[in-house]
């Protein structure tokens, strides 16, 4: 006799009679066997595509019970077509993907994946100005590079700047000395 059969033959004699321990035991046997039955299956459904098992039921069971707002809606809309068992089993890779390419085209993972790089240039250019010397710093800071390669151009354009002008004020300076010593050994 088949679980279904069974579970309805019991049933059947539940509604009209008291329940003995053997129609019990036997209502457990059935639904027991049915459980590991749709278990088999949501286990030979939930791979990921190279063999390996997924935690399929319990975590897309999970997550779609946690979606909210237009998620929801597509979700609802996707269980009426393909029936909710179907869509429990879907393993979660699949319900991943099928959720990334609706909700986060490409386009805007490529928008994403640019806003944080340029937070994370923006980041390695501000510890890189912030170990300049003070006087280059502010100029750098001031000219607001948006690469790593623009600030460092500009902090050795201005090394450069700060140290020729250092070098033709120390000989400026080393000039007037021997000047005034000339002048000094004249007077004398």
């Amino acid at each position: 006799m088949s679980p279904r059969r069974a579970r309805a033959a019991t049933t059947n004699n539940t509604a009209n009679a008291p329940m003995s321990a053997a129609v019990i035991n036997q209502l457990i046997k059935t639904r027991v066997a049915e459980a590991l039955a749709n278990q088999d299956i949501i286990s030979n459904n939930s791979t990921n595509g190279d063999g390996s098992q997924n935690s399929g039921f319990g975590t897309v069971k999970f997550t779609t019970c946690t979606i909210l707002g237009i998620a929801l809606t597509w979700w609802n809309s996707h269980v009426k077509a393909v029936g909710l068992d179907v869509a429990y089993v879907i393993p979660w890779k699949i319900l991943s993907n099928m959720m990334t390419a609706k909700y986060y085209p490409r386009s805007e993972i490529k928008k994403l994946e640019h806003e944080i790089w340029n937070l994370k240039v923006k980041d390695e250019v501000e510890k890189y100005m912030g170990r300049l010397p003070n006087m280059i710093q502010g100029n750098v800071m001031y000219a607001m590079p948006k690469t790593m390669q623009e600030a460092i151009e500009l902090a050795n354009d201005l090394m450069d700047q700060k140290v020729c002008t250092y070098a033709e004020r120390q000989l400026e300076n080393k000039r007037k000395q021997e000047e005034n010593s000339r002048s000094n050994h004249n007077q004398q």
